[in-house]
Protein backbone atom coordinates (compact mmCIF):
# COMPACT_ATOMS: atom_id res chain seq x y z
CA UNK A 1 0.00 0.00 0.00
CA UNK A 2 2.92 2.37 0.62
CA UNK A 3 3.98 2.08 -3.03
CA UNK A 4 0.42 2.70 -4.16
CA UNK A 5 0.09 5.82 -2.03
CA UNK A 6 3.47 6.97 -3.35
CA UNK A 7 2.13 6.76 -6.91
CA UNK A 8 -1.02 8.65 -5.90
CA UNK A 9 1.07 11.31 -4.19
CA UNK A 10 2.96 11.96 -7.42
CA UNK A 11 -0.32 12.19 -9.33
CA UNK A 12 -1.63 14.70 -6.75
CA UNK A 13 1.48 16.83 -7.09
CA UNK A 14 1.13 16.84 -10.88
CA UNK A 15 -2.58 17.71 -10.69
CA UNK A 16 -1.92 20.62 -8.35
CA UNK A 17 0.96 22.07 -10.33
CA UNK A 18 -0.87 21.51 -13.63
CA UNK A 19 -3.99 23.19 -12.29
CA UNK A 20 -1.99 26.12 -10.97
CA UNK A 21 -0.37 26.79 -14.32
CA UNK A 22 -3.57 26.05 -16.29
CA UNK A 23 -5.34 28.71 -14.24
CA UNK A 24 -2.67 31.23 -15.19
CA UNK A 25 -1.32 31.14 -11.63
CA UNK A 26 -4.56 32.82 -10.58
CA UNK A 27 -4.85 31.16 -7.19
CA UNK A 28 -2.63 29.25 -4.81
CA UNK A 29 -5.63 27.09 -3.92
CA UNK A 30 -5.05 25.21 -7.19
CA UNK A 31 -1.95 23.81 -5.47
CA UNK A 32 -3.91 22.14 -2.67
CA UNK A 33 -3.67 18.67 -4.28
CA UNK A 34 0.10 19.20 -4.47
CA UNK A 35 0.28 20.07 -0.78
CA UNK A 36 -1.56 16.86 0.08
CA UNK A 37 0.63 15.01 -2.42
CA UNK A 38 3.80 16.21 -0.71
CA UNK A 39 2.55 15.03 2.69
CA UNK A 40 1.43 11.68 1.21
CA UNK A 41 4.83 11.36 -0.49
CA UNK A 42 6.70 11.91 2.78
CA UNK A 43 4.48 9.50 4.73
CA UNK A 44 4.80 6.89 1.97
CA UNK A 45 8.58 7.19 1.93
CA UNK A 46 8.73 6.79 5.70
CA UNK A 47 6.48 3.71 5.42
CA UNK A 48 8.80 2.22 2.81
CA UNK A 49 12.06 3.07 4.60
CA UNK A 50 10.94 2.22 8.14
CA UNK A 51 8.83 -0.98 8.03
CA UNK A 52 8.05 -0.72 11.75
CA UNK A 53 6.28 2.59 11.06
CA UNK A 54 4.44 1.33 7.98
CA UNK A 55 1.12 0.79 9.75
CA UNK A 56 1.18 4.21 11.41
CA UNK A 57 2.10 6.05 8.21
CA UNK A 58 -0.62 4.32 6.22
CA UNK A 59 -3.20 5.12 8.90
CA UNK A 60 -2.05 8.76 8.69
CA UNK A 61 -2.47 8.70 4.92
CA UNK A 62 -5.98 7.28 5.25
CA UNK A 63 -6.86 10.01 7.75
CA UNK A 64 -5.69 12.65 5.27
CA UNK A 65 -7.67 10.91 2.52
CA UNK A 66 -10.82 11.25 4.64
CA UNK A 67 -10.07 14.94 5.30
CA UNK A 68 -9.53 15.60 1.60
CA UNK A 69 -12.71 13.73 0.67
CA UNK A 70 -14.65 15.99 2.99
CA UNK A 71 -13.01 19.07 1.54
CA UNK A 72 -13.63 18.15 -2.09
CA UNK A 73 -17.09 16.61 -1.89
CA UNK A 74 -18.80 19.83 -2.91
CA UNK A 75 -16.52 20.18 -5.94
CA UNK A 76 -17.27 16.59 -6.91
CA UNK A 77 -20.99 17.34 -6.79
CA UNK A 78 -20.49 20.36 -9.04
CA UNK A 79 -18.43 18.25 -11.43
CA UNK A 80 -21.31 15.76 -11.69
CA UNK A 81 -23.66 18.68 -12.45
CA UNK A 82 -21.27 19.95 -15.12
CA UNK A 83 -21.09 16.49 -16.67
CA UNK A 84 -24.88 16.54 -16.77
CA UNK A 85 -24.83 19.72 -18.85
CA UNK A 86 -25.10 22.43 -16.21
CA UNK A 87 -22.95 25.50 -16.71
CA UNK A 88 -20.42 25.92 -13.90
CA UNK A 89 -18.45 28.91 -12.69
CA UNK A 90 -14.70 28.32 -12.21
CA UNK A 91 -14.84 25.09 -14.19
CA UNK A 92 -11.13 24.32 -13.83
CA UNK A 93 -11.37 24.49 -10.03
CA UNK A 94 -14.38 22.17 -10.08
CA UNK A 95 -12.57 19.72 -12.37
CA UNK A 96 -9.51 19.69 -10.11
CA UNK A 97 -11.61 19.20 -6.97
CA UNK A 98 -13.70 16.51 -8.61
CA UNK A 99 -10.65 14.64 -9.89
CA UNK A 100 -8.97 14.92 -6.50
CA UNK A 101 -12.13 13.56 -4.85
CA UNK A 102 -12.32 10.59 -7.24
CA UNK A 103 -8.63 9.73 -6.80
CA UNK A 104 -8.95 9.93 -3.03
CA UNK A 105 -12.04 7.74 -3.09
CA UNK A 106 -10.07 5.15 -5.07
CA UNK A 107 -7.14 5.42 -2.65
CA UNK A 108 -9.52 5.00 0.30
CA UNK A 109 -10.97 1.81 -1.18
CA UNK A 110 -7.49 0.46 -1.92
CA UNK A 111 -6.45 1.32 1.64
CA UNK A 112 -9.42 -0.48 3.14
CA UNK A 113 -8.69 -3.53 1.00
CA UNK A 114 -5.06 -3.39 2.12
CA UNK A 115 -6.02 -3.16 5.80
CA UNK A 116 -8.39 -6.12 5.45
CA UNK A 117 -5.69 -8.15 3.72
CA UNK A 118 -3.13 -7.24 6.39
CA UNK A 119 -5.57 -8.38 9.10
CA UNK A 120 -6.11 -11.70 7.31
CA UNK A 121 -2.36 -12.18 6.84
CA UNK A 122 -1.80 -11.51 10.54
CA UNK A 123 -4.48 -14.02 11.54
CA UNK A 124 -2.95 -16.65 9.24
CA UNK A 125 0.51 -16.05 10.70
CA UNK A 126 -0.83 -16.52 14.23
CA UNK A 127 -2.67 -19.73 13.38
Amino acid sequence: MAKTSLVFSIIYIIIGIGGYFASGKASVTALIPSFFGIVFFILSLIALKKPKLNKHMLHGIMLLVLVSLGGTFKGFGKMISWMGGQEIERLLAVQIQGSFFILNAILLVLGIISFIQARKDKELAQA
